[in-house]
Formats: C-alpha cells, sequence, structure tokens
C-alpha cells in the first residue's frame, strides 16, 4: 500500500514527542512493507528529499519556514494534489493541526481511504487560558472546520484525549 503521511509542523528528526510518534508511525508502516512518504517541515541543512531513512520511507518536506508559514494550508493541499496525481497514494494520514485537513478533503474528493489523527484538543487550552472563548468566531470555525474534516475523513484517529 502506499501511504502519504502528512505532519508539516513535525521535524524528523526532532526533539519533542510528536516527532517521536511519527517517526514511529513512518517506520512501522514501512517495517509492515508499505510505501510511506511523509511531508513534513524542512529544518536547516535537512534535504528536501531522504530516502535514507527506511527502506520503503521517503520523507519530502516543505520549503523554508518563512514561505511555509504564509502558504501553510495551501502547501498542504497543492501537494496532496499533486502526490495522489504522480504517486498513485492509497491511504492519506494526516496528523491534526488548528487548521489541518486538506489532504482529508483533498483524499475524498479522489475517494482515497484518509485517517485524521486528532492529537490535542484544539479549542481546550485556549479556554483555559481565556484566548478563547466558546461564543467567539474563532472558536466557532475552529470547530466548524474539525468537524467537516472528521466528518469526510474514513476514520479519525484519538491519540490524546
Amino acid at each position: 500500500m502506499r501511504v502519504l503521511y502528512i505532519a508539516p509542523e513535525i521535524s524528523i528528526p526532532g526533539t519533542h514527542g510528536g516527532s517521536s510518534h511519527v517517526k514511529e508511525m513512518t517506520d512501522s508502516l514501512a517495517r509492515l512493507g508499505h510505501h510511506v512518504t511523509l511531508l513534513t517541515k524542512h529544518d536547516k541543512g535537512q534535504p528536501f528529499i531522504d530516502h535514507t531513512t527506511t527502506t520503503n520511507l521517503r520523507t519530502l518536506v516543505f520549503g523554508p519556514s518563512i514561505i511555509r508559514n504564509a502558504i501553510y494550508f495551501l502547501s498542504t493541499f497543492f501537494t496532496t494534489f499533486i502526490l495522489i496525481l504522480f504517486s498513485h497514494v492509497d491511504l492519506i494520514i494526516e496528523r491534526g493541526r488548528i487548521f489541518a485537513g486538506t489532504g482529508i478533503l483533498i483524499g475524498k474528493l479522489f475517494k482515497k481511504k484518509t485517517a485524521y489523527e486528532l492529537v490535542e484538543p484544539y479549542t481546550e487550552v485556549p479556554l483555559y487560558t481565556g484566548a478563547l472563548t466558546k461564543h467567539s468566531l474563532l472558536y466557532r470555525a475552529i470547530r466548524a472546520w474539525h468537524n467537516l474534516v472528521v466528518n469526510a475523513s474514513t476514520l479519525t484517529l484519538i491519540t490524546h484525549h
């Protein structure tokens, strides 16, 4: 199976739990014989395409951080679109972020199996800190977006609750 794992906020190798989780997930899928393409963030000195990590693992990275941050949403959209067209992707796994889900929506458009990995309660921390209120437009937009993505996904994985 050809798997596209989208985690554009993660550095591989990295120093936090998300990096370890994504690395273990992709390595495990590759060891099981799947061909995995990991779409991740670019760090200084890192090659843009890395074929050396595992036999069946290919890492593609977004460009320099200023460009990535400016077009974060659109870059995932277009990169996923191109990879589905030219890499014959069978499954898309997308690691949830505050406005993640474009890979899932593109997958649905092309009738691909998708898994949306919710890794944190996006609205809970801002609610606790007072940066967000339940009646704010931003809160409602975040909730509506994630409901759309969850409903579009074939499977939703919840790794934190």
